[in-house]
């Protein structure tokens, strides 16, 4: 795993963990349900903790490039290259 991987799985590790405590602090009974956005982002961290786990972690999902180094500091979960994201259609 490269440094730039193993700095997203630790970033998605501890979104993820924080995640979890807002609706189950400490493994307790949950609080509340997740929200939609809440499930979507869990969603995303896992696929891309996925990502890094078989190799693919860094390469946009639509052309095939590498994302580049400043994308995936600013969303380690991303799919996609800023290209490839600027021109696909908003989700409804």
């Amino acid at each position: 795993m490269d440094r730039l991987a193993a700095q997203a799985r630790r970033l998605l590790l501890q979104r993820r963990l924080s995640l979890h405590a807002q609706f189950a602090p400490e493994g307790g009974p949950a609080l509340r349900a997740l929200t939609e956005e809440e499930r979507r982002e869990l969603g995303e961290i896992d696929a891309a903790l996925d990502r890094i786990a078989d190799g693919s972690y860094g390469r946009c999902e639509q052309c095939g490039q590498a994302m580049g180094f400043q994308r995936l500091r600013a969303v380690p979960e991303a799919r996609a290259c800023v290209d490839c994201s600027s021109r696909m259609k908003p989700p409804a």
